[in-house]
């Protein structure tokens, strides 16, 4: 069992839960399940003065959100090459290209998923964790004047390490698409033309 299991299950578990955010948390429990090859899901520890929610479902939101969030930043990081290099794609004899193409393609279905479902959830976890203070704004991290304010303060995170998720997912798809073109482009596309002097020569002869 991966490390997100429990805190997806007991999501999905939640009896009092808005329908929005239960199809909101499937979806992306579909996602993060079909991602595993696409995107790093290792367990990171939490960031030094770390706030807890006052909430326990929330908090579990919480920490899901702020790893997933470290695991995204990593796989936006990789660079065209980086994607063609992972798909094992030989340069040199081109005899795996359709092995290569599957590989960056089901990588992009994987990134895809997991962007709409972060998205779709980001618009959601307020309305489902502060439905009593939907207007409530978040303190200075300084001062925290009660425990609702916590529950404000981790919603008003996990909402910006949704977010990011949605922008690293948006430079790791950029990324794969460069690489999805390099192995898909023809063999006589990617060969150089030669210089024009030697065009010209071969026509004088």
């Amino acid at each position: 069992m991966a490390w997100y299991d429990p805190l997806l299950d007991r999501l999905l578990s939640l009896t009092d839960a808005d329908s929005g955010f239960v199809s909101a948390i499937q979806h992306l429990k579909t996602a993060i399940d079909g991602a595993g090859g696409s995107i790093c899901l290792t367990d990171v520890a939490l960031r030094r003065g770390w706030l807890s929610a006052r909430d326990p479902d929330l908090e579990r939101l919480h920490a899901l959100a702020y790893k997933l969030a470290s695991c995204a930043d990593a796989t936006g990081r990789k660079t065209q090459l980086d994607w063609v290099l992972e798909s094992g794609f030989r340069t040199v004899d081109r005899t795996n290209t359709p092995e290569a193409l599957r590989h960056l393609l089901a990588a992009r279905t994987h990134l895809d998923s997991l962007q709409r479902a972060c998205g779709a959830l980001t618009s959601v976890v307020r309305r489902q964790f502060l439905k009593a203070h939907m207007t409530f704004t978040a303190p200075a991290r300084a001062v925290i004047p009660s425990m609702v304010a916590l529950d404000a303060v981790a919603v008003t995170d996990t909402e910006a390490d949704l977010a990011a998720i949605v922008r690293h997912c948006d430079q790791a798809l950029q990324a794969l698409q460069g690489a999805i073109d390099t192995v898909a482009e023809p063999v006589g596309d990617m060969t150089p033309d030669p210089p024009s002097g030697v065009k010209l020569s071969l026509v004088l002869r």
